[in-house]
């Protein structure tokens, strides 16, 4: 009985192996962003790992994240620097119009949240899409900009999701170390979603789709 208790079959033991393997990507990915500039980079290494145990592909978890982290260095490090300037730009405008405190301020800092909240958007979405198609930078980027909003249902859900992993993250010290991996692993069921239609499409262009039997 006890030996059938913790079978590797058993969806206690596959939940409870499931869980070690993010807990233990969400340590790597924290290490390995504290360079700051390396969050890019770590971000899509974390997705390279979620997106495959979404769609229960997952294989070596130490040799894919660093396969993932070296393999997208580059164009990861590059669009996250120039999100991240963006973003601080948009923040400084926004103190900056708050402390005006006139209508027309009011204003202009509304129209530079929404700018920041767009920022976000393509934050979220980018780092998933770096890890799983291959094209040039500004193509990439071009599809973290038109995703969100050809999806918008999932976009607001995904929001909402980061939002929450983000208080929880702040409010509850211990759980900050976790909250971007646990986060990563429960957005990515819904990337699998929105990528689908995109992946077929392209293996058709490729030549090396099968149809499914009917």
């Amino acid at each position: 009985m006890s030996s059938e208790l913790f079978s590797q079959d058993r969806p206690l033991w596959r939940g409870m192996s499931r869980a070690m393997d993010v807990i233990i990507l969400a340590f790597m990915w924290t290490i390995t962003s504290l360079p700051v500039v390396t969050l890019g980079a770590s971000s899509t290494a974390v997705y390279y790992v979620v997106l495959k145990m979404a769609r229960n592909e997952e294989g070596y978890l130490w040799k894919g994240y660093w396969k993932a982290f070296k393999e997208n260095f580059k164009q990861a490090t590059i669009l996250w620097l120039v999100l991240l300037a963006l973003g601080v730009f948009f923040a400084g405008d926004i103190y900056y119009y708050y402390m005006q405190e006139n209508v027309l301020a009011s204003g202009i800092q509304a129209l530079f949240m929404g700018m920041l909240l767009l920022v976000l958007i393509v934050l979220i979405y980018l780092f998933p899409i770096i890890s799983r198609f291959s094209n040039t930078t500004g193509k990439l980027f071009t599809m973290a900009l038109f995703l969100p909003f050809k999806h918008f249902g999932w976009t607001i859900a995904l929001v909402a999701l980061f939002l929450l992993f983000a208080f929880l993250g702040w409010y509850i010290l211990p759980f900050g170390v976790l909250a971007y991996g646990v986060y990563a692993y429960a957005s990515a069921y819904i990337f699998v979603r929105i990528f689908k239609p995109y992946e077929t499409a392209i293996k058709k262009q490729r030549g090396d789709y099968e149809e499914e039997e009917e």
